[in-house]
């Protein structure tokens, strides 16, 4: 007989968001595919663009579909069903692992018998899993109820979004399916678009896992009167807003970021007690230096650092590096054209 092995079967990386909050409720890993509701089904679409880095997105819609431009998109053939799966599952093999949007499957239920849809769904899962995509399957809630029952039943998971009225004033929320911290699992959790951002409200911000994030956290939250110093250059940062975000708070107070990012707090407070954990900032206690300190640095460079700190800015710094490419015909230096910009920024 064969020997067997006792070691634990290797788990699929983690497929991050631009949330570190939404990361810390949700889980969502590589390979699986994942029902997305809303009751206007434009909701559903534009919390994930904002969710996610969005040059890591493709979305596929019918070709009636309209959209604004703000994605890469590509427009399949809904005339049969199995030249329908061979396009997209050649897209599948040929793709790098990334995050698929399907937008046109109200469509496709409209031309086609529910269980033929849902066995060719049942089907790519397989396909989905294989080639590392995280695929999104986006659903107007309780129009095509007892397929979204059906779809419910195979998928790894499902994100419902909703909408409720609060006062005078419209509450947004999110709930996880499946996909969730136990304590999260099937909880509604509020949240808000913010500057391109999804900003998440919960009481909860750091895994019970992670003490000492959880510890950072609460201390920058508590001491305003901490300065924040760069330890080392944060190059590892994937996300080039956060890179600026590290570098442009080196030498701020704690009670100086509270008042550049009121509106964006929770995420920047995060952030940074994360960056303190993970070696590239430390916090030391202020010395001299009043709090109206930040009157000029606001007037000097705020603006700046609110938007090359912001996801923006991402995006236009890659595309700028796509057009001097195209116009050179050579690669760009995205470090040294990162650094004339923080050059300009500074």
């Amino acid at each position: 007989m064969g020997e067997t092995s006792n070691e634990a079967p290797e788990q699929p990386p983690q497929q991050r968001s631009r949330n570190p909050f939404f990361d810390e409720i949700v889980r969502i890993t590589a390979g699986e595919t994942l029902l997305v509701r809303d009751e206007t089904f434009s909701e559903s679409r534009e919390f994930l663009l904002r969710l996610f880095d969005k040059r890591d997105v493709l979305e596929l819609v019918s070709p009636r579909q309209t959209f604004s431009n703000d994605v890469e998109r590509l427009a399949v053939n809904l005339d049969n069903l199995q030249e329908l799966s061979i396009t997209i599952n050649t897209l599948r093999r040929q793709l790098p692992p990334r995050i698929i949007i399907h937008s046109y499957l109200p469509e496709l239920l409209v031309r086609y018998d529910s269980e033929q849809v849902l066995r060719l769904l049942n089907f790519w899962q397989v396909e989905v899993k294989k080639h590392k995509h995280v695929e999104f399957l986006l659903l107007p809630k309780n129009t095509f109820e007892v397929f979204e029952r059906k779809l419910m039943a195979i998928v790894d998971g499902a994100i419902d979004l909703s909408v409720s009225r609060e006062g005078n004033s419209l509450q947004k929320y999110f709930t996880p399916i499946r996909i969730a911290r136990d304590e999260y699992h099937l909880k509604p959790i509020k949240y808000s678009l913010v500057n391109g951002d999804v900003v998440i409200s919960t009481t909860k911000k750091v895994s019970d896992g992670n003490n000492s994030a959880r510890a950072l956290l609460d201390r920058v939250v508590a001491e305003d009167d901490l300065t924040i110093t760069l330890k080392k250059d944060p190059v590892e940062l994937e996300v080039l807003s956060d890179y600026f975000l590290a570098k442009a708070v080196d030498g701020f107070r704690v009670s100086w970021v509270k008042r550049v990012f009121p509106d964006i707090l929770d995420n920047v407070v995060w952030k940074i007690a994360s960056w303190v954990d993970e070696g590239f900032l430390k916090l030391d206690r202020a010395a001299g230096g009043g709090d109206s300190a930040i009157d000029g640095v606001w007037a000097k460079a705020g603006r700046r650092l609110r938007f090359f700190s912001s996801y923006d800015s991402t995006e236009v710094l890659n595309d700028l590096g796509y057009f001097l490419k195209h116009r050179t015909g050579g690669e760009v230096d995205m470090t040294r054209l990162t650094a004339y910009l923080q050059e300009l920024y500074s």
